[in-house]
């Protein structure tokens, strides 16, 4: 989980100017990181892109997906249910 969770940070800190993730924000709501409506979904189809998956649409939105945490458990629950 930990690994994952290093992974979409340096996704999303790619997206958001002056932003450093650390472990200690990965249970932070993104918004009030700083991460808007664009950078989100900019990171959704880097997280498609790098891990090979199709996230389903109900997660499509901020608020399923608010935090680093969230966003590793479902790609997590997605990478395992692919193989």
């Amino acid at each position: 989980m930990q690994d994952m969770c290093v992974q979409i940070a340096g996704i999303i800190e790619s997206y958001v100017n002056d932003l450093e993730l650390d472990e200690n924000l990965y249970e932070t709501n993104l918004a009030e990181l700083g991460i808007n409506s664009i950078a989100f979904i900019q990171t959704i189809v880097e997280m498609e892109d790098r891990f090979q998956i199709e996230i389903p649409d109900e997660y499509l939105l901020i608020s399923e997906m608010d935090t680093v945490y969230k966003m590793a458990s479902i790609v997590m629950l997605l990478t395992e249910s692919a193989e």
